[in-house]
């Protein structure tokens, strides 16, 4: 039974857990009705939509989201994306290495590849973003 975990950020910066709704599935109704939940609370409180909203890549709620809070900007979970990263481009470079004291670390060019990964991801404007982009 899929759990649906609602979050918000407080005034001071803090995560703070606003809702729990346990799904039958994941499918859109399922979030639909939960979202409108949420909507119908924060109507009644006069609590305006949210502008951002950051999700992992579940399309199902996704797209509930973009029909429920159209005016909010989607964006998608840094540590979800990483993980993605992470499965799908090890399988391009040499295995992990073992050192004389039995410790398994990462082969040094995949080590390469997530630094200039993470500071693509970090980069402050879009030219940087491009030059980092055009770099890897």
């Amino acid at each position: 039974m899929p759990l649906l975990n609602i979050c918000a950020i407080s005034g001071n910066n803090r995560v703070v857990q606003i809702g729990l709704a346990f799904l039958s599935a994941e499918k859109q109704g399922d979030y639909t009705w939960a979202i409108q939940q949420l909507r119908q609370i924060m109507t009644s409180k006069s609590i305006e939509g949210p502008v951002s909203i950051v999700t992992d890549r579940e399309l199902a709620l996704i797209n509930c989201l973009e029909a429920l809070f159209p005016d909010s900007i989607h964006l998608l979970c840094q540590w979800h994306v990483n993980m993605n990263i992470l499965a799908k481009t090890k399988r391009f470079f040499p295995s992990p290495i073992k050192s004389p004291t039995g410790k398994v670390d990462r082969h040094p060019s995949f080590k390469v590849f997530l630094d200039d990964w993470k500071t693509l991801l970090s980069s402050g404007t879009e030219k940087s973003y491009d030059d980092q982009l055009e770099k890897m």
